[in-house]
Order: structure tokens, then sequence, then C-alpha cells
């Protein structure tokens, strides 16, 4: 099975866990800040996402590039954050998105 991780760092935690999933699952590591296009998911059967939280949400990144992927991808999705005192809502509103695909 061939991953992607794909992910948004502010402090560096995320990338260094994403850093590490994708060292593990030898998976190719993009980071959404160069903003690559969710067009390049189609190479990867599971697409792993992380977002800091900010607000108790996702990052307006990691949750634009999960709105725009294209619909009827059919692909497994591991949704991670990172957080310092509370997730809130935020992988239950990627989740949510990513049904409707």
């Amino acid at each position: 099975m061939k991953a992607g991780v794909f992910y948004i760092s502010r402090t560096g935690n995320t990338k260094r866990l994403a850093e590490a999933i994708a060292e593990q699952q030898n998976a190719s590591l993009f980071d959404l800040a160069t903003a690559p296009e969710p067009s390049v998911t189609k190479e990867y059967d599971l697409l792993i996402i992380g977002t800091p939280i900010m607000g108790m949400q996702p990052t307006p990144e990691v949750h634009s590039f999960v709105k725009r992927l294209p619909e009827g991808l059919g692909k497994k999705t591991i949704l991670f954050c990172t957080y310092a005192i509370n997730q809130g809502r935020a992988l239950k509103i990627l989740e949510k998105e990513l049904t409707t695909k």
C-alpha cells in the first residue's frame, strides 16, 4: 500500500510526528505550507493527514486541503493532530468533510 503523509506545522511538533510516521510507513512526506495540490493524492492508497490545533479546530490550510480533495477517491485516511490543551472538534470536522468525499 502506497502511503502519503500530508501535514502543516506551526511549532515543529506536527512536523516531527509526520516525519516519524512517514519513516515508519515508508511514505512520501508533504508539507502543506508548500501548497501541494490535492490531485497529488491520486498516487496514494493511504492518506495520512496531520494538523496542529488552532482554536480547537484544524488549521485553515489542512481544512482547505481536505475540502479540495477530489470526490470519489475511496481511499483509506488516517487523521492525527497535535495540541497542548484540547483537540476540540478538529478531528470530527475533518472526518465529516472526508466522509462526503
